[in-house]
């Protein structure tokens, strides 16, 4: 699959204000009530440490999301955009610095009951749905993207610094800014439940892991990955019975 320019470059070049194309970008086409009033909560809520901070941003966030369930914790300086196309389900925690970037209308991002997200990770949602199943966890510093679709079954373990590429910029004109050049997709990510995923590894667009299965840390994953299998290396291949990677 191939689009033309990023959603939010699309968004940009429309022959519009500049206070248009910013609401446009955040909210999408919900008004400049609701972009005031997110504006507003996250400038004087968003650094409000412990939990009278988490309490607060719950509760003053609920009514701009489409879904915030019970005893959710959102940590401080929380960043997100079209707030109305998340759901965050009951007992989910989110740590500081968390990204949830809706770029477009057809996007979505769903996190489970009890996920559990470190500080400084980045969902990135250009297109498809990006879910994570209940009570996953995912390490700090990691990046989920989506274009044409993320799933990411329950009780899996994602470690820190990895990255799920969800599309790229193609890179063939080399007189053309990467950002404006089109993007590339192979296809959905699909992880099944209780997969394993260690620090460090970098998955590309259009893999499939399957259910049981352990990514070892430091990994390439470019090929579909079977149930209860352990890969690991650059490009990351079956460890073989007795090998310690």
């Amino acid at each position: 699959m191939e689009k033309d320019i990023g959603s939010v470059q699309r968004q940009l070049a429309q022959p519009v204000s500049a206070l248009a194309k910013y609401k446009e970008t955040m909210v999408g086409n919900r008004g400049l009530l609701l972009m005031f009033y997110v504006e507003l909560a996250v400038f004087f809520l968003g650094s409000i440490s412990g939990n009278v901070g988490r309490a607060v941003r719950r509760i003053a966030l609920k009514p701009v999301f489409r879904h915030i369930g019970k005893k959710v914790c959102i940590g401080r300086e929380f960043f997100f955009r079209r707030p109305h196309r998340i759901e965050i389900h009951a007992g989910a925690c989110l740590g500081d610095r968390i990204t949830l970037n809706v770029k477009s209308a057809d996007g979505e991002i769903v996190l489970g009951a009890d996920t559990q997200v470190g500080s400084n990770v980045i969902f990135s949602c250009p297109g498809g749905r990006l879910e994570v199943g209940e009570k996953t966890s995912i390490g700090r510093y990691s990046r989920l993207g989506s274009l044409m679709g993320l799933s990411v079954g329950k009780h899996c373990r994602i470690g820190e610094s990895s990255y799920i590429v969800g599309a790229g910029h193609a890179i063939s004109s080399l007189d053309v800014p990467i950002i404006n050049q089109p993007i590339n997709c192979k296809g959905p990510n699909v992880i099944g439940d209780h997969v394993v995923i260690g620090d460090r590894v970098t998955i590309l667009d259009g893999v499939s892991i399957g259910a049981h299965a352990v990514i070892d840390s430091d990994s390439l994953v470019i090929h579909n990955v079977p149930a209860n299998e352990r890969v690991c290396g650059a490009p990351a291949r079956p460890v073989q019975e007795g090998h310690t990677a």
